[in-house]
């Protein structure tokens, strides 16, 4: 996917935008301290590598042909932007479920499909992460806030086995 060519159009979902975005946000949460130490990291977010970005990558927005391809729906919010988006999107919103369950096969496949077929530089994991917890960050507001807080909060205790973990994955040691 991003190898497809760059477009002219920014994603929807410009990092510094979100990280002031969730800057105004933290006040709204109980555990707004502890939310509003982490923004900084979204502001860390590389506007590099930079390619066609999706945004939300996850099953819900995929359909399979019936000749076995998949095709990736929901085009909306795509733009160039941070290759570390759509890597980082997953790793805590779909990999990790609400009630805590951790898929790692899932995440490999992933991962490993992606830097096995990747002709470009891929972010670091340290970058994919920062780019996790935007994402996870940002979908507190819209429903389950307590339990994808949590969800979000176990991820970043987590984080030094998540940066091994991917750091294996997508071969960069």
């Amino acid at each position: 996917m991003h190898a497809l060519p760059t477009v002219s159009k920014d994603f929807a979902i410009p990092v510094q935008a979100a990280a002031n975005e969730l800057d105004q946000q933290a006040g709204d949460y109980p555990f707004a301290e502890d939310f509003r130490s982490l923004t900084h990291r979204v502001r860390r977010i590389s506007d590099q590598p930079g390619a066609t970005i999706h945004g939300e990558v996850n099953l819900s927005n995929v359909r399979q042909r019936p000749d076995g391809d998949l095709v990736l729906l929901d085009w909306d919010a795509a733009g160039t932007g941070p290759i570390a988006l759509d890597l980082g999107y997953p790793l805590i919103c779909v990999f990790h479920d609400e009630d805590l369950t951790w898929h790692p096969d899932h995440a490999a496949a992933f991962y490993a499909g992606y830097a096995k077929n990747s002709t470009g530089t891929i972010p670091s994991p340290e970058q994919i992460f920062d780019a996790a917890l935007m994402h996870a960050l940002r979908y507190l507001r819209f429903a389950n806030t307590a339990q994808r807080w949590t969800r979000a909060r176990y991820a970043i205790n987590q984080e030094a086995r998540l940066l091994e973990f991917l750091a294996r994955t997508i071969g960069q040691h």
